[in-house]
């Protein structure tokens, strides 16, 4: 993405949000974990796939042999 740096990676990867489908797969880094950023994520309905922050606690509902895990994203209200 390509912008001012004084304007940071989620708020361009926002407006991209409207692009985005139920067919889609989103991938993103750590730093897009944000509670306002994947809501608006799973109101497009897309797939996701991201790493999140080592601080980020959520429920492991499985362990997969390389170390990483498959996270349960409780059904709340991000905001």
């Amino acid at each position: 993405m390509f912008g001012p740096t004084a304007e940071g990676e989620t708020s361009y990867a926002t407006r991209l949000m409207r692009l985005l489908r139920p067919d889609m797969l989103v991938l993103w880094d750590k730093g897009f974990d944000g509670n306002h950023f994947l809501a608006s994520v799973i109101a497009t309905r897309a797939q996701f796939l991201g790493r999140l922050r080592s601080n980020r606690r959520v429920p492991v509902l499985t362990r997969l042999a390389d170390g990483s895990y498959l996270p349960v994203i409780p059904p709340r209200k991000y905001v």
